[in-house]
Formats: structure tokens, sequence, C-alpha cells
């Protein structure tokens, strides 16, 4: 992964978790990566970084970053390529994005509990 890949994708799993404990209390490490690798077909998610709370759980060799949650304690799994950590990082940080490339995200357990139109709604839920 590309250094400035990385620290965005640092920035943003920093981002989304900062201010709040996710309930995590009885969730071990393995849980997490499990639970972050669900988010994409294995044959991306086995080879990717698995990031929580701005700590790399699992490194990975293919570029692609796995979160066991979108948003603090929503437990909504995602799997990102280069450019959607990219954009990620712009948006936790309110700043604009432009769109290079295309890029790609995985969220196969779905977006329960997250706001697809307001990232930032306090509960979660569309705006």
């Amino acid at each position: 992964m590309k250094a400035h890949s990385l620290s965005a994708t640092l920035l943003l799993s920093g981002l989304l978790i900062s201010g709040t404990q996710m309930a995590t209390a009885d969730e071990d490490k393995q849980t997490l990566i499990d639970r972050a690798r669900s988010a994409a077909p294995s044959m991306v998610s086995a080879n990717a970084t698995v990031i929580y709370n701005g700590e790399v759980l699992a490194e990975g060799s293919n570029g692609w970053v796995c979160l066991p949650s979108t948003m603090p304690g929503d437990k909504a799994p995602m799997c990102n390529d280069g450019t959607w950590m990219e954009m990620g990082g712009a948006l936790m940080e309110k700043k604009d994005y432009k769109a290079t490339k295309l890029g790609i995200s995985y969220m196969l357990g779905g977006d329960e509990g997250v706001s697809n139109s307001d990232p930032f709604h306090p509960d979660g839920k569309n705006a």
C-alpha cells in the first residue's frame, strides 16, 4: 500500500472511531477482523489490511482496507480500495473531494444504521 494511502487509511479509521467507544468489551481482535473481512468477497478481504480504532489489526498485501464498522458503534463492516479511503478521509475532514478514478467499496453485510444521505447524522438515520 502506498504511504499516502496508508496515511489516509489510518486517518479515516481514526476519525470514524474518535470520540466514541464501540461496544467491544466482549469482542476480541479476531472477532473484529472476522467482521471486517465479512464485508467483501474473500478474494478481496483475505489479503486486506484490517484497521480498528486507528490500529492495524491485520497487515494486508493487496491495497484494500477493511473496517469492522462504518461509523462508530454501527458494526456495519466495509472494505475499501485506496480511492474510497482517500474519499472517506476527505469526507471525515469535511473537505472537497474530486474523484479522478473509479473506487470500489464493499458492504456485503448491508449498512443498517448508517445514513447514506448524511454520514454525520447523530443517530445514523437517513436525514
